[in-house]
């Protein structure tokens, strides 16, 4: 994780969604759902001025709407014991 702390520290710093998506893989594997859960709908929700810039809109990738919903089960599932 600290790896990804730095990358999002760089100068220009590592884009918002791809140290997104490695926290979420990396909470996953840890398993932090909650925390992956976060990560996931953050590149699906969040709205700034870099996305619109580059025409980027991940709100329909379905790799990341798969993470999310992976997560979202085995979250409920862990819950519901």
């Amino acid at each position: 994780m600290t790896a990804l702390q730095r990358a999002a520290r760089l100068d220009p710093p590592a884009p918002r969604w791809t140290v997104a998506w490695l926290n979420g893989q990396v909470d996953k594997q840890n398993g932090y759902l909650d925390k992956a859960i976060e990560e996931f709908r953050s590149i699906l929700e969040d709205r700034y001025p870099e996305l619109e810039k580059r025409k980027f809109d991940f709100s329909k990738d379905y790799e990341v709407i798969n993470e999310l919903g992976q997560n979202l089960f085995r979250a409920r599932q862990a819950g519901a014991r």
